[in-house]
């Protein structure tokens, strides 16, 4: 390239303003023989006989070896105006030609760029000085910036260029004197990329086409917005106009072209591309070598917010280019490799939670007396060219509605995922995984940006009770939750272990929900909680059980409904403690029943142990909260005692043998002991019964066991009788540790291992000396020290 590398334009054709201000302006070269450059050139102006990413292969394969300045501007420029990437440049006479242009065509010129510079470190040849290639492009962009011309083309080679700023690290480190410089660009430009955004959004949420009163009769007769807009340009053709043309009789003046959807997906793409630009631009600037310079500080602050989380909102869930698009999650859909959405998801995901905090900061200062109705979503959407940006209460309005819309959109989703999985023969194997683990990881982003917004201002506490916008915070709240369950099926796949936000999120839903609950909720009888409400909500999504409640209907084998259920049971054990015995008596307790009560066959034969220990939980947790008859629980304890050791843990087992003693010694008070009596000894007489029935020395099996564990499973149930002497009256004490000591320990008739003994021994002396009350201690010590004197045959025998 060494002499084809010197070709120099006419004056006119090097000054991008005239080439810009006179359209007419001779771009032709000199009259000489065109050179591999003068054909690039000429393939930017004329790409037809040429496709974009071949073109922009030419582009990285020449311009970090250009020799000349001026030649790497001129390149630039010819990009920057190249009918091949970009769309009308601000001409709308070319409109319908460019929507020809694929979105990843223009996104490739980030790509490019990007792959430039780096390109350019590596060259060993004499060529352009990197500082004097850098300048080149700064002075080009800087043009065109002054002009206001293509402030998306600017942007994205801007991308490009930040993109690839980490890899030329070592080149700064070896050259002290230039990290100056380099900073100092990185700066220039980041103010123009700002500007350039300020200037594309132009202060409104979009900039929307002057449709004249432009109404769709499958819209209700009202004036089209811009969301019912982007759910109708993907499936417009001109069939489908000439239809609404012809049924137009209730507006004379309504007249719908071709080309207004054309423009209008324009601008879409536009749009995107800015927002995808941003996101990596944003990236960028999180990264750890770049410092949180004033310049980067003031270039967050002044990110348009409101405009690029709904623009990003409608990308990701509402166009034909993002998740909407639910085949790109199987198996069989090789374009998800492809999907710049997909491609650039997390980095979405980040912006979206930079504009939630930062549209949710000062909500308290803010907010002013307004009517406030959350489902009136039209009115985030500027029509007849009205900005949305507001000045005093309607700013707060505006942002409520954004995040209201922003959640209901990432309900909706999660909901046909979860519907379009549950149709699936085979959702493991036809569902792409990898595209699976990044979409969830995406939304779980984007939740924890809720969660923090509501954790660092006072607006959700300090307005529980503004009947205003309280219809608000409950489904703020509500939606989360509804995300985590419409997407647990999921989790229950890849597991939580890359998603330490999870368990913020579904406890600070949960406890939001519960204080509201609290603070609002002056109950009435059988009056419904929030909790309630929603928990019917989540059954009325498992099919079969919300036509006839029958939990013996439910299809558990279908893994998408056993992990609906499974999210069910885990929220019902904060549930049960706030519901009402209405509540738990006829919704909870037949669906935990059935699954507790299964026998043990089934749930090993049909894989369903989740759901048994799940819900255990749910039944022991509601034992301190909900009124249990005593002969409930005695035959509960006598179900998890036949599960033990086959499905049950030794843990498990001694949790719900404490919890039942700790209920039934809970339901009387001292004086009324002894009408109390029986039960509390019929339910130590169950455990005492099934310790005689197994034979000594055999080991628990399948268990996770370490030195503090039982050594056989004879051993384990009596270690949990021994458990709940703390909660055993004073008047009984005495009896039952004889009953422990000489009967079960050291039994002459069904004698323990050595190995037994020991552990069971050591076993009850901590419990006295470690765990009882004072009054208890002292029997129990005092009994310690004397039971060699006492006659065995005096022991109660009853048992």
């Amino acid at each position: 390239m060494s002499g084809r590398d010197h070709y120099n334009p006419s004056p006119n054709g090097r000054n991008i303003s005239n080439m810009q201000s006179n359209k007419n302006v001779s771009l032709n070269i000199i009259n000489r023989n065109p050179t591999e450059i003068d054909l690039l050139f000429n393939y930017l102006r004329n790409p037809s006989s040429m496709t974009p990413k071949t073109i922009l292969g030419y582009i990285v394969h020449y311009l970090p070896t250009l020799k000349n300045d001026k030649n790497v501007s001129l390149l630039i420029s010819y990009l920057l105006i190249s009918p091949a990437f970009f769309f009308s440049n601000n001409n709308n006479n070319n409109i319908t030609k460019s929507t020809s242009i694929g979105l990843n065509d223009s996104y490739l010129v980030i790509e490019a760029i990007k792959t430039s510079f780096e390109k350019k470190i590596k060259i060993s040849l004499p060529t352009l000085s990197i500082k004097n290639f850098y300048n080149s492009f700064l002075k080009i962009i800087l043009q065109f910036h002054n002009l206001n011309i293509n402030p998306l083309g600017q942007n994205l080679i801007i991308s490009g260029i930040l993109l690839a700023d980490n890899s030329l690290i070592n080149y700064r480190l070896k050259i002290p004197e230039n990290i100056f410089f380099f900073n100092d660009f990185n700066q220039k430009i980041l103010q123009i990329y700002s500007i350039n955004l300020k200037r594309f959004f132009n202060n409104e949420l979009y900039i929307l086409l002057n449709f004249k009163s432009l109404v769709l009769n499958n819209f209700n007769n009202s004036p089209l917005n811009y969301l019912n807009y982007l759910n109708y340009i993907n499936s417009i053709d001109n069939n489908n106009i000439n239809h609404l043309n012809r049924n137009k009789n209730k507006n004379k003046n309504i007249n719908i072209n071709i080309n207004d959807y054309k423009i209008f997906e324009t601008m879409f793409k536009e749009k995107s591309l800015m927002v995808i630009s941003l996101a990596c631009v944003f990236n960028y600037l999180l990264q750890p070598n770049v410092q949180n310079t004033s310049q980067i500080i003031h270039f967050k602050k002044n990110i348009p917010n409101l405009e690029i989380l709904l623009l990003s909102i409608n990308l990701l869930f509402n166009s034909k280019y993002g998740l909407s698009n639910i085949n790109l999650l199987t198996n069989s859909n090789n374009s998800a490799d492809n999907n710049l959405v997909l491609k650039h998801l997390n980095r979405l995901s980040f912006l979206i939670e930079n504009s939630i905090i930062n549209i949710g900061k000062n909500l308290d200062q803010q907010y002013s007396s307004l009517l406030f109705n959350a489902k009136n979503i039209i009115s985030l959407i500027p029509l007849n060219n009205k900005p949305l940006i507001a000045k005093d209460n309607q700013i707060i309005e505006n942002k409520l509605l954004l995040l209201d819309y922003t959640l209901t959109n990432l309900v909706d989703y999660s909901k046909n995922l979860n519907n379009y999985s549950l149709n699936l023969s085979d959702s493991d194997n036809e569902l792409n995984w990898n595209v699976i683990k990044n979409t969830i990881f995406s939304i779980i982003i984007i939740n924890k940006s809720f969660t923090d917004l509501s954790l660092s201002t006072n607006f959700f506490s300090n307005n529980f009770k503004n009947s205003e916008i309280s219809s608000f915070i409950i489904n703020y709240y509500s939606n989360i939750l509804k995300i985590l369950f419409f997407l647990n099926f999921i989790l229950s796949k890849i597991g939580t272990g890359g998603f330490q936000s999870y368990k913020l999120i579904y406890l600070t839903s949960m406890n939001n929900l519960i204080e509201f609950d609290l603070k609002t909720n002056d109950r009435e009888e059988n009056k419904a909680t929030i909790h309630e409400n929603l928990s019917d909500l989540f059954l009325s999504y498992i099919p079969n059980y919300n036509s006839n409640k029958r939990p013996q209907e439910l299809d558990i084998n279908n893994k998408i409904i056993k992990s609906n259920l499974n999210f069910l049971l885990n929220y019902w054990e904060y549930l049960v403690q706030h519901c009402s015995q209405h509540y738990f008596n006829n919704t909870i307790l037949p669906i935990i029943n059935f699954f507790i009560e299964k026998p043990i066959v089934e749930i090993i034969k049909e894989g369903h142990k989740d759901l048994l220990e799940n819900s255990h939980s749910v039944k022991l947790l509601s034992l301190g909260a909900i009124k249990e008859g005593e002969i409930n629980l005695i035959n509960y304890l006598e179900i998890i005692l036949g599960q033990f050791p086959i499905i049950l843990s030794f843990n498990q087992l001694n949790l719900a043998i404490k919890s039942i003693s700790i209920v039934i010694r809970g339901n009387y008070d001292a004086q009324d002991y002894r009408l109390n009596q029986t039960i509390e000894e019929m339910f130590l007489s169950k455990i005492y019964l099934k310790i005689n029935s197994i034979k000594s020395g055999i080991p628990l099996s399948n268990h996770n066991l370490n030195d503090f564990d039982p050594p056989s499973t004879k051993a384990a149930i009596a270690c949990c009788l021994i458990n709940i002497i703390p909660y055993t009256n004073s008047e009984i004490l005495i009896d039952w540790l004889n009953v422990i000591y000489f009967n079960i320990i050291f039994s002459r008739r069904n004698a323990l291992t050595g190995k037994e003994q020991d552990f069971l021994a050591d076993k009850l002396w901590d419990i006295i000396s470690d765990n009882l009350g004072v009054e208890k201690s002292n029997i129990a010590i005092n009994w310690w020290y004397n039971k060699e004197k006492i006659e065995t045959s005096l022991i109660p025998s009853k048992l």
